[in-house]
């Protein structure tokens, strides 16, 4: 678990060494300069906590409404302070990246104008649909098991 955790948060301090060098090269030819602080304690909590966070944030797909979803489960779950909600939405965002029919089921009752982080009425709202969708798509899954016939 250590050793995952640490691996974690070395490849995203990477990602972020690869960034802040970008901007200084972009700060040399352009004078800008952006200063931007790190909380690492915060970052080593939330990757505790979210334990499919790398799978998520590398899912890759065309669809609008993934790469939204996706991008707003990156914020949420550093802004956020509720634990149980944010092991919650990891795996509901587990399942959306792994199971098709999650997905196509998901993507069915939220569009773009849902998908907004700065509005916490509309936050709340999107995190509700998606926990009310995960906890009827189980409830539905035990429901229609399928047995196959032996012929």
């Amino acid at each position: 678990m250590n050793i995952k955790l640490e691996l974690k948060i070395s490849s995203f301090v990477e990602s972020l060494y690869r960034l802040f060098s970008f901007i200084y090269n972009l700060s040399e030819d352009k004078e800008i300069i952006m200063i931007h602080t790190i909380d690492m304690d915060n970052i080593r909590k939330v990757l505790s906590i979210c334990r499919y966070y790398d799978d998520i944030i590398n899912y890759e797909d065309d669809d609008i409404i993934s790469f939204e979803l996706i991008d707003f489960y990156k914020d949420y779950v550093f802004s956020y302070k509720d634990e149980d909600k944010i092991k919650l939405i990891d795996s509901c965002m587990y399942k959306y990246v792994s199971d098709y029919n999650y997905r196509k089921g998901l993507k069915s009752i939220i569009n773009n104008r849902d998908i907004d982080l700065n509005s916490y009425k509309k936050t709340n709202k999107l995190i509700r649909k998606i926990i009310k969708y995960d906890d009827n798509f189980e409830d539905e899954r035990v429901r229609n098991i399928v047995v196959s016939k032996w012929i």
